[in-house]
């Protein structure tokens, strides 16, 4: 005889929910924190700008300021063309038992979300190794065959890359900004807004750090691991929500358990994190580069989800596993109840 759902469900409760749920709650006031010090920001690239104007850098152009805005747009349009196109094929096998307190539609609306990001993680990954792989192959992760180094980023610096890889670059800010807005307005109800708030801006602040400081060194590869990991992790997603895939779920859970620490919490750690602590954070203090700084926080701090979400990942598939409990990754469940 099988038990009640709210018995397995109360029964499946462990340590890591309460410490999840206390962890959401606090980066409410992270999120805060991080905006504060946003606008101490906006005030260094006007110094920078001084800067490379008194050490014959070349200044930035102003129009590039702008093109994240072309990205803002192929991103929401490429949302709703997978919107409309898909709508049929989802309506006919999403699973019908909805566990995270959704309305049918915003239901719907999640695969879609889904379906959108394994589609542009895929295009955004591929472009961006094509195009750091021929024209800047020391900003390619070793583990990818490439020649990053990050010590040598103080000698370097301020680092002019090609104007294609930088084009990319700042579509991929209108990407995320596209992707904050959608944040806003769609998963208001979700327990993990704020943490996933501060994910997206967080994302945003240093992608245009690394612009407006000419931190490339840093946010090339921090911008290819991530894009990866996200066709990973939203495979699994599609898996968990369409009938005839639900059977690849648990070795669509391995394949993105695995992509994700090798991405995030090896690649991530040991050839951007740590040699940016070792080699760059107090050499940095020494030069005007203590505008380096802002990046130094946002990488710590886009460090500490990473590790997080390793371990939320690790605890979804133990309740799994163990209780057959299936719990929403990296989306949260939905603060009301009612369809």
């Amino acid at each position: 005889m099988k038990k009640p759902e709210n018995q397995t469900q109360e029964k499946g409760k462990t340590a890591g929910d309460s410490l999840f749920h206390k962890f959401e709650s606090s980066t409410k006031y992270i999120f805060y924190f991080y905006v504060t010090l946003c606008v101490l920001f906006i005030k260094s690239i006007y110094d920078i700008e001084v800067f490379y104007k008194k050490t014959n850098q070349p200044a930035t152009v102003l129009y590039e300021y702008f093109l994240w805005i072309p990205g803002a747009f192929f991103s929401w349009g490429l949302n709703k063309a997978v919107l409309v196109l898909c709508d049929s094929f989802i309506e006919r096998n999403m699973i019908e038992k909805n566990k995270y307190g959704e309305s049918r539609q915003l239901h719907k609306y999640r695969i879609a979300k889904n379906i959108f990001s394994l589609a542009y993680y895929i295009l955004a990954s591929f472009f961006n190794f094509y195009l750091i792989s021929k024209y800047q192959s020391d900003h390619l992760p070793v583990f990818f065959g490439g020649t990053l180094e990050i010590k040598t980023f103080l000698e370097v610096w301020p680092i002019n890359v090609d104007f294609k890889v930088r084009l990319f670059f700042l579509f991929s800010i209108g990407h995320h900004v596209e992707r904050t807005s959608e944040q806003v307005f769609h998963t208001k109800k979700y327990y993990n807004f704020w943490t996933m708030l501060l994910h997206h801006v967080l994302t945003i602040n240093l992608m245009v750090i690394c612009f407006a400081h000419r931190q490339y060194l840093f946010g090339i590869p921090i911008l290819l691991v991530h894009d990866m990991t996200d066709i990973a992790l939203c495979l699994m997603k599609i898996v968990r929500e369409i009938k005839f895939l639900k059977p690849m779920l648990m070795p669509s859970y391995f394949l993105c358990l695995v992509v994700w620490f090798i991405m995030r919490n090896w690649i991530f750690n040991f050839e951007v994190v740590i040699p940016m602590f070792k080699d760059v954070l107090w050499k940095a203090v020494m030069r005007h580069c203590w505008a380096h700084l802002f990046a130094v926080l946002g990488v710590f701090i886009l460090m500490v989800l990473n590790t997080y979400w390793l371990f939320a990942l690790l605890h979804a598939g133990f309740k799994k596993i163990f209780y057959n409990i299936e719990q929403s990754v990296h989306e949260g469940e939905s603060k009301s109840k009612t369809n």
